[in-house]
């Protein structure tokens, strides 16, 4: 489910909010081992003095306005604000527990196709699970989680809507299996604070009504263009030279450079969760060529991420299918 949470770090009783939400899926992780709620925090312009909407005003003030918001703090659950009234304090687990019984009515499905950290590149697929005959609108958000701020940390904070304030409408009856597929270039042009912290939300939700329809996270690319501030062209441009192969990866990876080394690299694989399962430190033979073991990875989709001075230079996706 999707959890739209209007905040403002100026005031008192939106950080009070803050810390509630964030108690609601502590509590279900505690319970099921899982968490459902998927969370974007717009940071609007309540008090005049909140930092994140500065750096990114027009988005969190579309979506108040489209959900006629006045103040913080002020919360949709899946575009619905239920017997709560959109007050925060007022959504109980058993609430969250019973729209996570809802079927969702769209599969949605994201890739980021990105190679460079000035550009993030995502891919997202949205396939109509039965016949809907409503007019649907369709976002694509990117979120920075854990975001450390004058001694306070932040969560999920809205960084940029891809397809603006108010997504991109459908306007066509959607028959079983259907789909749409948006592909969206940005180019970053707002602060990061940890590009190791960013994620990629896309949801599904009826026009009229504002229902969310289904809803998908993902881990998104490192991704900052500032990070290669002072690092240098020639540096960058062989990291990005390097060849990470076979893909998919069967118990090994290879790293190819034919060039010698400019820089001490270090190499990061990552699962989609961002958590980091293996790391280490580029030491080419003389061939030019490192080698890595996956044996003990999981089958699945990772990212390997190379950086110089712990700044993140190159991202690649990778697929890990061991022989068992």
């Amino acid at each position: 489910m999707l959890l739209e949470h209007f905040t403002d770090t100026d005031r008192v009783s939106a950080r009070d909010a803050d810390d509630y939400i964030n108690s609601l899926a502590d509590m279900q992780f505690e319970s099921f081992d899982s968490v459902d709620i998927t969370t974007i925090r717009y940071h609007i312009n309540d008090s005049g003095n909140d930092p994140f909407n500065e750096d990114n005003p027009g988005d969190p003030s579309a979506r108040s306005l489209y959900y006629g918001v006045s103040q913080a703090p002020s919360t949709v659950l899946d575009g619905m604000t239920g017997d709560f009234n959109g007050n925060p304090f007022g959504i109980s687990v058993e609430e969250i527990d019973r729209r996570a019984l809802q079927s969702p009515l769209f599969d949605v499905r994201i890739d980021t196709l990105s190679q460079s950290l000035e550009t993030l590149i995502v891919e997202v697929e949205y396939e109509a699970l039965e016949n809907i005959n409503d007019v649907v609108t369709l976002q694509i958000a990117v979120v920075e989680d854990m975001v450390n701020l004058n001694g306070e940390t932040y969560t999920n904070v809205l960084k940029k809507l891809l397809l603006g304030g108010e997504g991109r409408s459908i306007n066509s009856t959607w028959t079983t299996g259907q789909r749409e597929t948006i592909r969206f270039e940005w180019e970053v042009d707002v602060e990061i604070f940890n590009p190791e912290n960013l994620f990629i939300i896309a949801y599904v939700q009826n026009k009229e009504s504002r229902e969310v329809y289904g809803t998908r996270q993902i881990k998104g690319q490192v991704q900052d263009e500032s990070v290669i501030t002072g690092i240098g062209d020639e540096v960058f441009g062989q990291a990005k030279s390097i060849n990470i192969y076979p893909n998919p990866a069967r118990d090994i990876l290879n790293f190819q450079l034919i060039d010698f080394p400019l820089a001490d690299y270090d190499w990061k694989i990552i699962d989609q969760r961002g958590i980091s399962v293996s790391e280490g430190v580029l030491e080419f033979d003389p061939t030019g060529l490192y080698t890595v073991n996956t044996r003990d990875l999981k089958n699945g989709v990772y990212y390997v991420v190379i950086a110089t001075d712990k700044k993140p230079l190159i991202y690649r996706k990778i697929a890990v299918m061991n022989r068992r």
